[in-house]
């Protein structure tokens, strides 16, 4: 059965904590996230609407944990999460983003590319750098500076592409569709 389905603004601030130090990186704590968040989340669902989904694609561990906490405490099926970072959706993007070196490299600069942005030339000379946030932050490294990324990328920027970044996005919507759909389905709501 199909369903309207609405984009809210984006919120532009997040936990940026591994950022720290680099010029632009502002960002809030968790709990300012976690109470903004949900906020926002219940007060669409209090003006009617059947379901709320929260996109997250800043894929700092503490930022996605606040996320998730914003949506505990509201009905079953009435909010969800689609992150990438869920081994679930992870498993269905680009190698890059697997092996975890993508913070700014190839996966990201192609979803750049692909929606329009302005990439610099000087971003595509980039040397590849095979460094895992996955393994660094395992490893207890908390920001960029400390696991060696003093121009805060890893990955391979200079290989991106409109073509992987349109690719990517069409994945990304099949996990925010898939994560929608089921939240709706296991709350046994009825759409109008």
């Amino acid at each position: 059965m199909p369903f309207s389905a609405y984009v809210a603004p984006s919120v532009a601030y997040g936990v940026t904590d591994y950022a720290a130090g680099f010029s632009g990186a502002i960002g809030v704590s968790a709990p300012v996230l976690t109470a903004l968040l949900g906020e926002i989340v219940r007060r669409l669902l209090q003006e009617g609407w059947s379901h709320v989904c929260l996109v997250n694609n800043h894929l700092e561990p503490a930022h996605d944990a606040a996320v998730r906490v914003a949506i505990e405490g509201v009905e079953a099926g009435c909010a969800s999460v689609a992150c990438p970072l869920t081994r679930r959706w992870a498993r269905t993007l680009s190698d890059e983003f697997k092996m975890g070196n993508c913070h700014a490299g190839r996966y990201e600069t192609s979803l750049v590319i692909a929606a329009g942005g302005d990439v610099r030339p000087s971003f595509a000379g980039l040397p590849s750098l095979a460094t895992s946030l996955s393994d660094e932050i395992r490893a207890g490294k908390g920001t960029f500076r400390e696991m060696g990324l003093v121009r805060a990328y890893t990955g391979a920027p200079g290989e991106a592409s409109a073509d992987e970044g349109q690719s990517l996005y069409e994945k990304l919507a099949v996990m925010i569709a898939t994560e929608v759909t089921e939240g709706i389905a296991a709350r046994g709501a009825v759409l109008r």
